[in-house]
């Protein structure tokens, strides 16, 4: 993957909106060695109506008070709930919200800059960063965002936020959770354990055979598998045995032996139809797959 230049990481408590924290936090980072990693608080929320404009992070929010009513409008959809401690809401930057609140309660917000999550998706090859998008939550369960959100209130309470190692570790893991669970990069190579689904193996292999005769990048193979092309590597070859470069010379050699079978076809211009660079070309790869030199494999 080409390198790319990152922007510094800019501080996310600057981002926390008014009108989200027009009540006393319990609990808050601001201030602390986690400013500019991730910004943390803890907030009673009485029974209200709240609007949020669009903000320039993305929003955690965690329920960890009394269970309650809660209606969200975000995007043009409503959703009405009865969350219960552990709902979470996942609101991406740039989407304004509104939220009534019908029980008050408390809540764990969770605000984090997107150029972390870009970061963290080009560092594994996740996502290209350009492109990645959170998928925004009304109210869905998930015990590792639960858990993270929980260590990083706990570490706040106990030592302020001193510990910024620590901060950047739960930041990270809470930002490979999104990309990996809820974004369009959502599908994580641990859901292809045994390699490429046979869907996307063929649609890759369809996309091989309509343009063998072109330059085939890796890049645009993983892109028919929506993967990067780290992990597309590893799984094309754990589903199929070879990797993606042997898979494209065989399948040319299978179509040059088909075409040097149709009368008046010359090698040099099977090899341009197939894909490769010259006659010597298709001749080196050709007595490899097939035993035999094209000319002979030709006439017999």
């Amino acid at each position: 993957m080409a390198k790319r230049s990152l922007t510094p990481l800019v501080d996310p408590s600057e981002f926390l909106d008014e009108r989200l924290t027009l009540y006393p936090a319990a609990l808050t980072s601001k201030g602390s060695a986690w400013d500019g990693i991730i910004a943390v608080e803890q907030r009673r929320k009485p029974a209200c109506i709240l609007e949020s404009p669009a903000l320039l992070t993305h929003f955690v929010g965690i329920r960890i008070g009394p269970p309650g009513g809660v209606v969200q409008k975000r995007d043009g959809r409503i959703h009405r709930g009865y969350e219960t401690v552990g709902d979470i809401v996942i609101m991406p930057a740039g989407l304004p919200g509104e939220w009534c609140i019908e029980d008050a309660t408390d809540g764990l917000h969770l605000s984090l800059a997107p150029v972390l999550l870009e970061r963290v998706a080009l560092q594994n090859e996740l996502a290209n960063p350009d492109t990645l998008q959170l998928v925004d939550c009304f109210q869905v369960r998930d015990a590792v965002i639960e858990h993270i959100g929980l260590a990083l209130r706990a570490e706040l309470a106990t030592s302020g936020g001193a510990d910024r190692l620590l901060g950047e570790a739960l930041a990270t893991a809470l930002a490979l959770r999104l990309i990996r669970r809820y974004s369009t990069a959502r599908t994580s190579v641990s859901d292809y354990l045994g390699g490429l689904s046979k869907r996307r193996l063929r649609r890759v292999i369809d996309y091989i055979d309509a343009h063998l005769e072109e330059p085939l990048r890796l890049s645009e193979l993983a892109g028919q598998a929506g993967l990067s092309p780290y992990h597309f590597c590893r799984l094309f070859k754990q589903a199929t045995g070879i990797t993606p470069h042997q898979c494209v010379i065989r399948r040319r050699v299978e179509r040059a032996k088909r075409l040097l079978q149709q009368p008046e076809a010359t090698i040099a211009d099977v090899a341009f139809r197939c894909g490769f660079s010259s006659q010597s070309h298709l001749s080196r790869h050709f007595r490899q797959l097939v035993g035999v030199a094209p000319r002979t494999f030709q006439t017999h």
